[in-house]
């Protein structure tokens, strides 16, 4: 088998192991259940951006592992070394958290996250230029895609921490913006 087609195979392997775990993880430890013990944390002292890193750095070691292993398994069956899985679980990650942050649906009454098609389709547009090994050398390829998870990573950092600061809250230690945008305007 050419070097071009296991390429395509292993990136497209780890996008749909990361998607399919991160969205049976997402249900109890996503962005949208989480969002209450976050807020929680922030209220209590520790900032946002330090609580948006520790919640994609979760999501990123629950996909970076099916990035090695697909990586692992493609050395072991063919020789050569492909990178771009771990690259691809990164973006999978990233790609995950940013298009729960961006829909932002509220958690359901038990505290997991609703089924939310938007979401979804976001997390999916955003993991597509993942699939350019199809079009340019594997090479080339491994190279862009590792570039776009890095750049992924830090929106889906900003998007994360941007929808737990903005999470609207009762709490007199949450900023004056938040304690307002839940207060009615009459006295």
């Amino acid at each position: 088998m050419p070097t071009t087609d296991v390429s395509r195979a292993v990136v497209g392997i780890t996008v749909l192991l990361g998607s399919c775990v991160l969205a049976i993880a997402f249900e109890r430890v996503g962005p949208t259940a989480k969002i209450y013990h976050a807020r929680f944390v922030i209220e209590n002292g520790l900032s946002a951006h330090r609580v948006a890193a520790s919640l994609l750095g979760l999501y990123i070691g629950m996909t970076l592992p099916l990035g090695a292993f697909v990586t692992t398994a493609a050395w072991l069956a063919t020789g050569n070394l492909y990178l771009a899985p771990l690259a691809a679980a990164v973006v999978v990650a990233a790609a995950e958290a940013t298009g729960e942050s961006l829909v932002a649906p509220l958690p359901s009454t038990d505290g997991t996250k609703p089924f939310e098609l938007a979401s979804s389709v976001a997390a999916y547009a955003l993991m597509a230029p993942c699939f350019l090994v199809i079009l340019v050398d594997p090479v080339l390829a491994a190279v862009l895609i590792a570039l776009y998870a890095l750049v992924l990573t830090l929106g889906a950092l900003l998007c994360l921490r941007h929808r737990l600061s903005r999470h609207t809250s009762n709490s007199r230690r949450s900023s004056p913006a938040t304690i307002a945008s839940t207060r009615s305007s009459t006295p």
